[in-house]
């Protein structure tokens, strides 16, 4: 009777640990974060980030120049995207306090230079290849029907400074660190990729993987540097360009010039950045005191 109760016990001990050693292997992947917590933080942070671009159709439908419609744009936009931010930012910081992404690491201002150097001219190569096969999309199309004299200004300031921020703390910041283990680097990046792709007005697949490697360059940007400032950095800069086409020559030769500036600039305000940091002038705080752990 005994050794058959040990027997059951040494069974029932073996099917437990199989059970947890297989349940383990199917959260390999995934944290274990509360899923409402999850959609709570993307739903309302992208929420937000619609309500920014409410009044441009209302813009378009005004026929000559408004200035009181144009005003009112730049403080709609001013307010909504400061309270758009700072959720995003603020649910950002609340999720890397748990993770070890990067934990204990100062911001190293040469790399980010140069993944963002490197990552810059890789999307402008890019870019230029696909127009080869894909001359514009139904995303592009619909941005440039969207200026007149009444949405222009808003519309640079929503494109070149508004969307990259909150676009990269959504997508690569909460996305990739609400959803993913931190010792994981290449499938956040395409998930986050494959996600960020769908919200963009595709019409075919070609157009949808334009946009997919895009936004594989931003997450590989941010992953390699472990810091929201390349890819927000690197997303500014490509939707400056693609502004500037909208606004006025659009040939290689202007485009290039444009973004040897762009490096040129962000090497100068990174250069400014650390000598500052070194100085005490100011400091990066760091998201998480636990040690780093990242693989």
């Amino acid at each position: 009777m005994q050794k058959e109760r040990k027997t059951m016990n040494s069974a029932d001990k073996k099917g437990l640990l199989n059970a947890k050693t297989n349940h383990q292997k199917e959260r390999h992947y995934f944290k274990s974060t509360s899923i409402y917590h999850t959609l709570f933080y993307l739903i309302v942070s992208f929420l937000l980030y619609q309500i920014v671009s409410i009044p441009l159709p209302f813009g378009q439908a005004i026929h000559g120049r408004s200035w009181a419609f144009m005003i009112f744009f730049i403080l709609f936009i001013a307010i909504t995207a400061t309270v758009a931010i700072r959720f995003a930012f603020k649910s950002y910081q609340e999720v890397m306090t748990s993770s070890v992404r990067i934990a204990g690491r100062d911001v190293d201002f040469k790399q980010v230079f140069k993944v963002f150097a490197v990552s810059l001219i890789g999307i402008v190569l890019f870019s230029a290849l696909s127009d080869l096969v894909v001359p514009t999309t139904e995303n592009q199309i619909m941005l440039e029907q969207s200026i007149n004299a009444n949405t222009a200004v808003g519309f640079v300031l929503m494109v070149v400074i508004v969307s990259p921020i909150l676009e990269e703390l959504i997508f690569r910041g909460l996305f990739i660190n609400l959803i993913f283990k931190d010792n994981l680097f290449w499938l956040p990046i395409i998930a986050s990729a494959a996600v960020f792709a769908l919200f963009h007005e595709t019409a075919n697949i070609p157009q949808y993987l334009i946009y997919f490697v895009m936004r594989m360059i931003l997450g590989f940007a941010y992953m390699k540097t472990g810091r929201l400032l390349t890819s927000i950095l690197l997303h500014m800069a490509n939707n400056v360009y693609v502004t500037f086409g909208f606004f006025f020559s659009s040939s290689f030769i202007a485009i290039g010039i444009v973004v040897f500036l762009e490096i040129a600039v962000v090497g100068v305000v990174l250069w400014f950045a650390k000598i500052a940091s070194q100085n005490g002038w100011f400091h990066f705080k760091r998201v998480s005191e636990k040690s780093n752990q990242l693989n």
